[in-house]
């Protein structure tokens, strides 16, 4: 990509895409904004399940210029990756370049027929707009609300219905009968944390 006529970056996502997309461009000495509807950085590891994780060995799922650090176990659990998501944007000075809590609702091309896009941007109630000459969607796979089919005779049910993503610690599993549906990864977790305390 030809970055001579580009001076300015928006970047809509602070996980680990946006975060590596942030810091190498500003190498280039170009001008980045990263946007983050969410109040923390780092995407999906940020607000993870319980006992969530990075499901590659380490050296699939570190940056090469930032190593984990010595004795980190080979499948990261998520508080851990968190931290060095953390170390990394105050280590590379990226911090000040990222706006949390300031959800992107629509990207267009400038209305001044000038090349590049306007981002607007929402922040509690209020919401501005912004110029750039580039704009970098990284906002990966698991950033939608999460998915959660209507079961037959869900309207009967006394108990809870919960989407993994919503089981941040044991406590809505302890002493109850817990059923998982799926079979992805996630699934698999929320059956090993249920019959750690169900």
């Amino acid at each position: 990509m030809q970055l001579q006529n580009i001076k300015r970056v928006g970047i809509i996502g602070s996980g680990v895409a946006g975060l590596a997309t942030a810091k190498t461009l500003l190498a280039q000495d170009l001008e980045c904004t990263v946007f983050d509807r969410a109040d923390r950085l780092g995407g999906v590891w940020a607000d993870g399940y319980s006992n969530f994780g990075v499901q590659a060995p380490m050296e699939l799922y570190q940056f090469p210029d930032w190593p984990l650090p010595e004795g980190t176990p080979n499948f990261t659990p998520g508080p851990i990756f968190q931290q060095y998501l953390e170390d990394y944007v105050d280590n590379f000075g990226l911090r000040e370049h990222i706006r949390l809590q300031s959800r992107v609702t629509k990207v267009a091309r400038r209305s001044d027929e000038k090349p590049g896009w306007t981002l607007t941007i929402r922040v509690d109630s209020y919401s501005y707009e912004e110029d750039f000459d580039l704009v970098v969607i990284a906002t990966g796979l698991y950033s939608d609300i999460p998915n959660v089919p209507s079961l037959p005779g869900e309207s009967e049910f006394q108990g809870a219905i919960l989407h993994n993503s919503a089981v941040k610690t044991r406590d809505p599993l302890e002493g109850r009968r817990v059923a998982v549906i799926g079979y992805g990864k996630s699934a698999t977790d929320a059956a090993q944390e249920a019959v750690a305390v169900a």
